[in-house]
């Protein structure tokens, strides 16, 4: 048995896809019905709905065939990030120490020559991570600004080039929040609003008549589906999900180094 973090099992079940699906132009998930929660699928995103769509159907079958579904393959943006991106691991071990680690990288800036800025800052890495200080940022940032020419102000350059992204890890988690509630105050709340501005509720949050509203609207939709997801993997992972370890290669996942069999 293998386990993904609540997270990456999101990322697995965005590269799968039904076989139908793909091939029949006419499919939609709008059209299917989810058995666990009374909630329309039209109101989110089609990428929302696909994986809410699969997830119950691991749920209900606990086994993902390989012939069953296509694999979409999503490479890592590394484009995005000035230090190497990894593939994502599975685990051998629920209670495995990589499951607590942390992310850390640094966003990349728009530079002509990426190799070049990526091998300067790796020069001044270990002086920027052991003084950890603000005017040393500025200092670097100076330097890069002029050197790789970045038309950002130094301000930005220090708040998004300079200082880290950190993200903590997911872990294998249980739900805890009543999802219906949540569903309950959804449905009063789009009555007498179109599917389609629903969907586009991040979009439209920034109109100067409906702007609150929406923005509350995308925010709830969105919780709502992190629950739902979270509820289906939470009860996939407590049965025991039969994942193949070659399709979780497939998938772009790699063995944990640490607790790999």
């Amino acid at each position: 048995m293998y386990y993904l973090t609540n997270n990456n099992l999101g990322k697995f079940l965005a590269r799968l896809d039904f076989n139908e699906a793909f091939y029949n132009y006419k499919y939609s998930y709008y059209n299917n019905e989810l058995k666990e929660f009374d909630i329309d699928l039209g109101f989110f995103t089609k990428d929302e709905a696909k994986n809410l769509v699969i997830a119950e159907r691991i749920y209900f079958d606990l086994k993902v065939e390989m012939d069953k579904y296509l694999i979409i393959e999503k490479k890592n943006n590394q484009t995005r990030w000035v230090f190497e991106i990894h593939n994502s691991s599975f685990h051998a071990d629920k209670d495995c120490e990589k499951l607590k680690s942390r992310f850390s990288n640094y966003q990349m800036p728009n530079v002509d020559n990426p190799d070049e800025y990526r091998a300067y800052f790796e020069k001044i890495f270990p002086e920027l991570e052991a003084q950890n200080d603000i005017n040393k940022k500025w200092e670097f940032s100076t330097i890069i600004k002029e050197k790789f020419n970045l038309k950002e102000d130094l301000d930005f350059i220090v708040e998004h080039y300079l200082t880290p992204v950190n993200k903590k890890n997911s872990g294998v988690t249980s739900i805890v929040v009543d999802i219906n509630e949540n569903i309950e105050e959804f449905k009063v709340l789009t009555e007498n609003c179109p599917k389609y501005d629903v969907r586009r509720a991040y979009f439209k949050k920034n109109d100067s008549d409906n702007g609150k509203y929406f923005e509350y609207v995308y925010n709830l939709r969105k919780n709502i589906y992190s629950q739902m997801l979270l509820f289906y993997i939470s009860k996939i992972l407590e049965k025991g999900l039969e994942i193949n370890e070659e399709l979780l290669k497939l998938t772009g996942f790699s063995p944990c180094s640490c607790c790999k069999k």
